[in-house]
């Protein structure tokens, strides 16, 4: 059955060149599926994320007008990594159904013909359409890594946080609003899409990586890091045993000490340096202690006062 509406593409690219030929020609394929079989118009934004190659000046070469209605090409003003890209891009979507995807074509974009398919089956009472690795996919010290990794980001979660998930998704306009109240410089997606809620469907992605991804070790190191301190408890918990309880014992035994020291001075005859190392050892821990309490809320913060990103230019194509 035909439906009227459009589907806005938010695609967030960097350093794609390579790949901008092949993407091109799957998302004409795919538009084509969607106006064939719901005679939806698709809209595509891709944002840029300060890409460094020829990915910029080709999606601008790119002929769109006769597969696609409205493209929006949005370039970064800096590389602020691919959880702010994908904020931008959403923030500029207006459709009631949006499709989420890389530009990388890493994860086949043709893959989303399936998950609209799902999606169509059952739209009244679906929300989300998502794509996941399966766990037992993962192997060596990249499935470890992950494995413990969200372990370590569900432990004190109400909601149970799947491993797998890709930012491969079908949303509707209810549920990409709600993605829009997360507004900072530290958003995690990773957790946030599982974390706002609503009926969510997952399809397993089956298809094997097409390319290498633009992911470091260093990098995601950093935002696991991040995604830890952000929405987990479990950091929290640990500063306190290994720095609040060792504090508060050691503040009990001062307070202890300066009420008896008869006995301290029988016990042990240089009981004023103990006095004085304790003290010291207090303080420094007293320090320690503020100064990760201090971190730790900052980062579950944000930097909340200034915008989380910069759009260096915006244009239609």
């Amino acid at each position: 059955m035909a439906r009227r509406g459009q589907v806005d593409v938010v695609l967030t690219v960097y350093n794609v060149a390579h790949a901008i030929a092949e993407l091109h020609g799957k998302l004409v394929s795919l538009s084509k599926h969607i106006r064939v079989n719901y005679g939806m118009t698709t809209n595509l934004i891709f944002v840029d994320d300060y890409s460094t190659d020829d990915s910029h000046a080709l999606l601008e070469s790119e002929h769109y007008a006769h597969s696609f209605g409205k493209v929006s090409l949005i370039k970064l003003s800096k590389n602020y990594g691919q959880h702010l890209a994908i904020l931008a891009g959403l923030k500029e979507s207006t459709a009631q159904l949006v499709l989420l995807m890389d530009g990388d074509i890493d994860q086949d974009p043709l893959f989303a013909v399936g998950m609209l398919d799902k999606y169509f089956q059952n739209p009244k009472e679906t929300d989300v359409v998502y794509a996941f690795r399966s766990e037992n996919k993962l192997t060596g010290i990249k499935g470890l890594s992950s494995f413990l990794f969200w372990k370590l980001l569900g432990y004190g979660n109400k909601n149970r946080l799947e491993s797998g998930q890709l930012s491969m998704r079908v949303m509707k306009r209810s549920y990409v609003e709600e993605l829009l109240r997360y507004e900072d410089n530290k958003v995690f997606w990773g957790a946030v899409f599982q974390i706002t809620g609503f009926e969510q469907i997952g399809v397993e992605y089956t298809l094997a990586n097409r390319g290498p991804t633009n992911y470091t070790t260093r990098s995601r190191l950093k935002l696991g890091i991040e995604a830890l301190l952000n929405y987990s408890p479990l950091p929290y918990k640990l500063a306190l045993a290994v720095f609040g309880i060792p504090l508060l014992v050691l503040i009990t035994y001062l307070v202890v000490s300066f009420f008896n020291f008869s006995t301290l001075r029988e016990l042990a005859p240089g009981w004023l340096a103990i006095i004085l190392i304790l003290i010291y050892q207090t303080l420094l821990i007293s320090l320690m202690f503020l100064f990760l309490l201090y971190f730790f809320l900052s980062n579950r913060r944000g930097s909340l006062t200034k915008p989380p990103y910069h759009i260096k230019s915006r244009k239609e194509l």
